[in-house]
């Protein structure tokens, strides 16, 4: 008996534009298979794209899958294009070589010896070139000498988020007011998908040492109702959450005399992801009805798997108000991690900022 097993790398479930399918069929007469997740944001300083391939033997799917030449591909050249349409006329404008290394993976039920993945470190979006971000679209091609084929795949970059709230007129943050404190952006064209997390920044004081920390707390992905823009969204952060989050994931230790604020606390981190993200989403998702069934999605041509785009915004170090600073001092759920009110806060920055 043959067995037929597709890689899934989680750790780069993205969407794509073009050439999408819902229509996959992994139990058809064995062919290669190329498997593709690639995702692209203009601002990464790196850029990663995964090649694997389907593989076929006479071996259990584990046992073949711990074994790297299953799942690699040897002497592939993996290029990205990006193309410029102006006037309705498009050109290839430059061309990036992606090379291939090894990266550490977890241990699992897949290959961790020869962990294969092509990367680019060339900057996607040249500063001249950010205004126009729409007239550009990048196209992937994988040449797999063995078989003669070529595997391709295009997507455009997310080219923008608009965060309305918060502002530059917003001295503090209270996250304890009754109805807590709503983020409001404006959605981005080409794009669906929203995930806002936020990094509160501390100090742990020791008998010995002050040392910085921060605690990452991620919000629920939100959905726009389309992919044209211009459309008003809203986060709400609930404070008695969110002390509950720190309470859980700040560890109780009896070295720490106290833990301080930091004055510009709070950043609000945003990644947007691209339309067929989503519908990827909703397609792998699990089923609520009766038929557990669902089919494969891709956006790539000759091949299975998904390229697309990504997008990353941030609001960088707001500060906390006094509300939301004594009551992380003295909430039941909080105040075994000994942060300090507010006036102790005051105090310790303006001796700090005063070279004391």
């Amino acid at each position: 008996m043959k067995y037929l097993s597709i890689i899934l790398l989680s750790f780069l479930i993205i969407g794509g534009f073009h050439s999408c399918s819902t229509d996959v069929d992994i139990n058809a007469p064995w062919k290669d298979i190329t498997v593709v997740y690639g995702l692209l944001n203009q601002n990464d300083t790196i850029h990663y794209i995964k090649v694997d391939k389907a593989f076929l033997g006479d071996a259990s799917a584990y046992e073949m899958a711990a074994i790297s030449d299953s799942v690699n591909y040897q002497n592939i050249l993996v290029k990205v294009y990006k193309i410029k349409t102006s006037n309705g006329i498009s050109d290839t404008i430059k061309t990036y070589l992606f090379k291939d290394t090894v990266m550490n993976k977890d241990d699992g039920v897949f290959a961790t010896d020869n962990n294969i993945i092509y990367y680019n470190t060339e900057a996607l979006i040249t500063t001249s070139e950010a205004s126009n971000i729409d007239n550009y679209t990048f196209g992937l091609q994988i040449h797999i000498p063995k078989y003669d084929k070529d595997v391709t795949g295009s997507t455009k970059l997310i080219s923008k988020l608009l965060v309305d709230k918060p502002n530059s007129y917003e001295p503090t943050i209270n996250l304890m007011g009754i109805n807590g404190y709503d983020v409001k952006w404006t959605s981005t064209e080409g794009a669906r998908l929203y995930q806002l997390t936020l990094r509160f920044h501390y100090y742990e004081l020791t008998a010995t040492d002050t040392t910085e920390h921060y605690i990452e707390y991620p919000m629920s992905t939100k959905i726009s109702q389309t992919e044209l823009g211009d459309e008003k969204m809203t986060q709400n952060i609930n404070g008695r959450t969110f002390f509950q989050y720190m309470a859980a994931h700040i560890e109780e230790d009896n070295n720490i005399i106290k833990r301080i604020v930091k004055q510009d606390c709070l950043d609000f981190n945003f990644v947007v992801g691209a339309t067929d993200l989503n519908t990827y989403i909703e397609v792998s998702s699990p089923s609520n009805g009766i038929v557990q069934e669902k089919p494969a999605y891709t956006n790539i041509n000759n091949g299975i798997g998904l390229f697309s785009s990504r997008f990353n915004k941030s609001v960088l170090g707001k500060e906390l108000d006094q509300k939301t600073i004594d009551s992380l001092a003295v909430n039941n759920m909080t105040k075994k991690l000994k942060f300090v009110n507010y006036q102790k806060t005051i105090d310790f920055w303006a001796n700090i900022n005063a070279g004391n």
